[in-house]
């Protein structure tokens, strides 16, 4: 009777993770195609390249009802010197709507949460 009740609980914790998984918003990483506004935002910024470890660009997704809709891109940049990320969201167009810092990250004139 426990095998039986631990293979029901086995699968029915693999039957809610594949819902979940299939009716959250998609984020998949993909290389940023608007990488100039990008650019735009580390000068403006003065933000040292050589300072930066890491870049991922994650392609926002929602689902409609006539299929996956493009919200826009989120691009985290993690630093060298700093526990923490830039955050930089553009519109599925391009245009740069949201810019913040998270953690230990401070740079002037960008808000940190």
């Amino acid at each position: 009777m426990a095998t039986l009740f631990q293979r029901l609980h086995l699968l029915f914790a693999a039957g809610l993770l594949a819902v979940t998984t299939l009716s959250s918003p998609a984020l998949a990483a993909v290389t940023n195609p608007y990488p100039a506004e990008l650019e735009e935002v580390l000068t403006k910024f003065n933000i040292d390249k050589a300072n930066i470890r890491s870049q991922k660009t994650l392609e926002k997704q929602t689902d409609t009802n006539d299929g996956q809709h493009i919200e826009g891109y989120d691009t985290y940049i993690r630093f060298k010197d700093c526990k923490g990320y830039l955050r930089i969201f553009q519109h599925r167009f391009g245009r740069v709507e949201k810019i913040y810092t998270k953690g230990e990250c401070k740079i002037p004139g960008i808000k940190n949460f």
